[in-house]
């Protein structure tokens, strides 16, 4: 049987905490499963996520609770003696942190505009929608103007805050408010005043 020196690590552990019963098969298995899962982190590896989150008290978002919540399900399973129970939260909790490790690495692998993409400042904003709104002419909603964002890549801007672009541009003389319908507000471009600013 060849294993390697992480994957016989992992199964001295198991042994160690394996105290009854036939321990080697079980742990020979388990550290193979736990290593052909990738479930199993070298210490450089680990150093290296922890450098990339920031070097944080927590290597992922969710770290410390989730230590918290398995010590005490750990404590309770362990005073019922129950130790299969262990193991299965153990195991559950190496799952649940390689997704975790897994969510880091794939968040700092991705280029800094994937990341975390521009978000243009509130003016910048209004200005880019009046430029829209110039070029296409009609009339526009609050929900013609949030789609147009987001087809812009222009992510996360509330509806208020969109309401708030429109009537900001409306007072800088740039739209006319038509409001004759109390249901349906709309606003289409003033091409005689404001100008751009």
């Amino acid at each position: 049987m060849n294993i390697s020196p992480l994957a016989m690590t992992a199964k001295k552990v198991i042994e160690a905490a394996w105290l009854n019963g036939p321990t080697y098969d079980m742990a020979t298995e388990a550290a193979e499963a736990l290593e052909s899962a990738q479930l199993l982190q070298d210490p450089e590896t680990i150093a290296a996520l922890r450098t990339e989150a920031g070097a944080a008290a927590e290597a992922y978002d969710g770290e410390l609770a989730m230590f918290r919540f398995l010590i005490r399900v750990l404590r309770i399973a362990a005073r019922n003696g129950d130790l299969a129970e262990v193991q299965r939260l153990l195991w559950e909790h190496a799952t649940d942190e390689s997704t975790a490790y897994a969510a880091v690495r794939e968040k700092s692998s991705r280029p800094t505009a994937d990341a975390t993409p521009h978000q243009p400042r509130t003016r910048d904003r209004q200005q880019i929608l009046l430029g829209r709104i110039r070029r296409e002419g009609g009339e526009w909603t609050t929900r013609r103007a949030q789609r147009t964002y987001r087809a812009l890549g222009i992510t996360g801007v509330f509806r208020s805050a969109v309401r708030a672009d429109l009537a900001a541009l409306h007072q800088g003389g740039h739209l006319v408010l038509h409001a004759e319908d109390p249901a349906r507000r709309f606003y289409t471009f003033h091409s005689k005043g404001g100008g751009d600013q």
